[in-house]
């Protein structure tokens, strides 16, 4: 999806709803803010929803909208751009697996909150897995 939809989307979801997204919103206090898998302090840090906040907004948008919009502390955790990118990755099984099972029918409620518990559950495994460090090019002479 590209920037310009997301931001559509975030805008569309603040008029229905009467919620100021934070998406673009410059909080100073997180310029200090480390990754919390590498620890590293980047110039450019992203906001990670630990429950695939958006993937719910779009699927329930009247359950889940308002709460992606918020930026809940308790949802977010601060990823540098190589860390996002792979937590993303190791997203990609859950999200396979629920887009697989899902229908209108039975997206209620409960469903959704199984499906983002099992994010939860994947974001908390993948804190825990240790960073592969990258292997140091050997110099042949």
């Amino acid at each position: 999806m590209s920037l310009a939809k997301y931001a559509a989307q975030c805008k569309e979801w603040e008029k229905e709803y009467g919620v100021p997204s934070r998406a673009f919103r410059f909080d100073p206090s997180e310029l200090t803010t480390s990754c919390v898998k590498c620890h590293k302090t980047k110039k450019k840090m992203n906001r990670h929803h630990i429950c695939s906040d958006y993937l719910f907004a779009l699927l329930r948008p009247d359950l889940y909208a308002r709460r992606y919009l918020e930026f809940r502390k308790e949802d977010v955790a601060k990823l540098c751009k190589n860390c996002h990118m792979d937590v993303e990755r190791f997203y990609d099984p859950i999200q396979a697996a629920m887009l697989q099972e899902y229908s209108i029918k039975i997206c209620t409620p409960e469903w959704c909150e199984k499906w983002r518990s099992k994010f939860r559950e994947a974001f908390e495994r993948w804190l825990k897995k240790e960073k592969r460090k990258k292997r140091k090019k050997s110099r042949s002479r």
